[in-house]
């Protein structure tokens, strides 16, 4: 195991070294497009094969909202990296968590 914080690349590099999918999920922050971009900007050094971003999909560049302009652009920088990613909503992910934590807390029991 490698820890790391996002900010120290070359910790991120060792951290990323043999892995072929890594998670960026960061809270909100007025750093979180110059950590984030940062981060991005070690996985296309390295050639990760594959990154899954925590997102709000389509969030506007020009949205009212700070947190929907980051994403934004974020998502801005990740396309123009070239490293392989996809999106995860939210909303989707934590609903998919409960519904697996749910499924595997009740397995096997008659009455949950």
């Amino acid at each position: 195991m490698v820890e790391s914080e996002p900010t120290d690349r070359d910790g991120v590099r060792r951290a990323l070294a043999g892995i072929d999918i890594a998670f960026l999920g960061l809270g909100s922050s007025l750093q979180q497009v110059e950590v984030e971009q940062g981060f991005i900007d070690v996985d296309a050094e390295t050639s990760l094969p594959h990154l899954v971003e925590l997102s709000a999909a389509g969030a506007p560049s020009d949205g009212v909202a700070s947190v929907l302009r980051w994403r934004a652009a974020i998502e801005s920088h990740i396309a123009a990296s070239g490293v392989p990613s996809r999106r995860q909503s939210g909303v989707r992910l934590i609903s998919c968590r409960y519904i697996s934590l749910v499924a595997t807390r009740y397995r096997g029991r008659k009455n949950p």
